[in-house]
């Protein structure tokens, strides 16, 4: 449901260099939930790269945007057997002599990798920064509370981040706790949109404003570097998390016949407004937009997805680090 009410915002600085020169991307309010009709503003750091909401929400009013079906969204998606599985061959072919040691899940949720990550023999705990889940599964998981207290240093021999960076309100400090919550040696991953792609820049792809920190490789391999941390991989499949090109020719169509940009957004992001993006022109029902529309889908994406994974392009951008010994 829509507040009415004025939102509380404050001007932020670039999260990873702290910067204050940037450039525009776009402005666009939250098409999700619709829970605040406050346009906001995208910037791109012209020092790191880094994309960052300029206008963000004051850390009180951000809660406004997280409205219980933003959970159990969530938690119907991270459960999944596939995924799960993906994410802990990724932790294998990384920790080396850690494996089966002590794992942390930051923005763990429901605990469902806390959970499978014991069940593959590690000593798993979860972490989340919402008070709106309480822990009834039993799991060593806490919600809420301050990480440097939670924590002692050295202490986890992997610490990964699923889709969770880019919600962190305070990311420097986040990321001097993972530094220090590490083994020497241990790994860091974590999973991210990338604002060097076609969906994540021109298709206005991230979850506005939930999203506040919009990651290139460059820019997390700064902020990473900064911390005592080596990136070691970047991967840019979607085998954790799903992040296509699907629609953009329906875009460059819709484009083409005149119609704003942000419109064109709300129609493929907004619940409800899916139908018009696909069959509609300029307002009006239309088979070329339909035709085009199959055509996307089934021939276009799935090749230019894999063309753009293979240029470092993609929308997903898993990121494998490694703290210094």
């Amino acid at each position: 449901m829509m507040s009415e009410a004025p939102l509380n915002v404050e001007h932020a600085l670039c999260p990873v260099c702290r910067s204050d020169d940037y450039s525009l991307a776009f402005r666009r309010p939250d098409l999700r939930f619709c829970c605040s009709p406050h346009v906001f503003t995208i910037v791109r750091c012209r020092t790191c790269g880094m994309g960052y909401i300029l206008d963000r929400p004051t850390e009180a009013a951000l809660r406004t945007f997280y409205p219980p079906t933003f959970y159990a969204t969530n938690h119907d998606n991270s459960g999944q057997e596939a995924p799960l599985r993906h994410k802990m061959e990724l932790v294998r072919a990384h920790a080396g002599q850690a494996a089966g040691g002590r794992l942390l899940d930051l923005g763990c949720a429901g605990g469902e990798f806390v959970a499978y990550a014991q069940q593959q023999g590690w000593t798993a705990h979860g972490y989340d920064w919402t008070t709106s889940l309480s822990n009834q599964s039993g799991l060593p998981i806490q919600y809420g509370g301050d990480l440097a207290g939670l924590y002692d240093d050295n202490s986890f021999d992997v610490i990964t981040a699923w889709a969770v960076m880019e919600h962190v309100y305070d990311l420097r400090d986040t990321m001097r706790n993972i530094s220090r919550m590490l083994k020497p040696g241990g790994i860091f991953i974590a999973l991210v949109t990338n604002f060097d792609s076609i969906p994540g820049r021109y298709m206005q792809g991230d979850d506005i404003p939930r999203h506040l920190n919009l990651f290139t490789p460059r820019s997390f391999d700064r902020l990473l570097r900064e911390y005592g941390m080596q990136p070691v991989r970047h991967c840019f499949d979607q085998k954790i998390f799903t992040g296509s090109h699907r629609g953009l020719l329906v875009f460059l169509l819709k484009r083409l016949a005149g119609e704003p940009l942000a419109d064109i957004v709300a129609q493929h992001r907004a619940p409800g407004r899916r139908p018009e993006f696909c069959g509609m022109l300029r307002g009006r029902p239309s088979a070329l937009t339909r035709a085009v529309c199959w055509f996307d889908r089934t021939l276009f994406t799935p090749v230019i997805d894999r063309v753009a994974e293979s240029l470092g392009r993609g929308l997903t951008l898993t990121v494998v680090a490694r703290k210094d010994a």
